[in-house]
């Protein structure tokens, strides 16, 4: 078993990090969210170290049975994994019209702070349109309330899959000026110290 490793960059650099909250490892969410952090890179002025990918899919245990399920590849401190300062990609699949309660148990394990200096991108693959939307406006909701600046979401439906380099790049190229001036007015090493609130 292996554990999530907390990002190691240099003081005052800046990481993108990728959090997967598709419970199926390799997913087409896991694709989606590689490529939105591609984009990512290629369109801010900022240099971004790497932080960590993590797939729910091995970072939390789940079953339904008697027989306990750990996970294979826990995180050691959530907040610290997904907190650095820098640019965090949270994509999701539509569950019910939501993200899916594997994330859920990840963000539940932050407090409002924790993404203070991080500009998080949400991202949802879902099989409508209005589900997509959804999806990602609850993440963008949760995200800013633990703390993240949010830029504009990225919306997939299942039938765009097949153009989504396209899609992905003219996203990129309407969100630049924003990923840019959240990342430069942005100060990670006055990020505010906060003890944990109560849930």
């Amino acid at each position: 078993m292996t554990t999530v490793e907390t990002p190691t960059a240099d003081v005052g650099t800046r990481v993108l990090t990728v959090l997967v909250g598709n419970p199926r490892a390799g997913s087409r969410t896991r694709t989606v969210a590689d490529r939105v952090a591609a984009v990512v890179r290629d369109h801010v002025t900022t240099p971004l170290g790497g932080g960590a990918v993590i797939e729910v899919a091995s970072a939390v245990g789940v079953t339904l049975t008697a027989e306990p399920t750990a996970a294979t590849e826990p995180i050691g401190d959530v907040a610290a994994a997904v907190g650095a300062p820098g640019v965090l990609v949270v994509a999701s699949p539509a569950y019910k019209g939501t993200f899916t309660g594997h994330l859920k148990i990840i963000l539940d394990q932050l407090v409002p702070g924790d993404l203070d200096g991080v500009v998080a991108v949400p991202v949802s693959v879902a099989g409508s349109p209005a589900h997509a939307r959804r999806t990602v406006d609850h993440l963008a909701t949760i995200l800013g309330e633990l703390g993240a600046d949010v830029v504009a979401p990225v919306a997939i439906t299942e039938q765009q899959l097949g153009g989504i380099d396209d899609l992905v790049e003219r996203w990129a190229a309407d969100t630049a000026a924003a990923l840019n001036g959240h990342l430069a007015a942005q100060a990670p090493d006055n990020r505010e110290a906060h003890e944990p609130g109560e849930r």
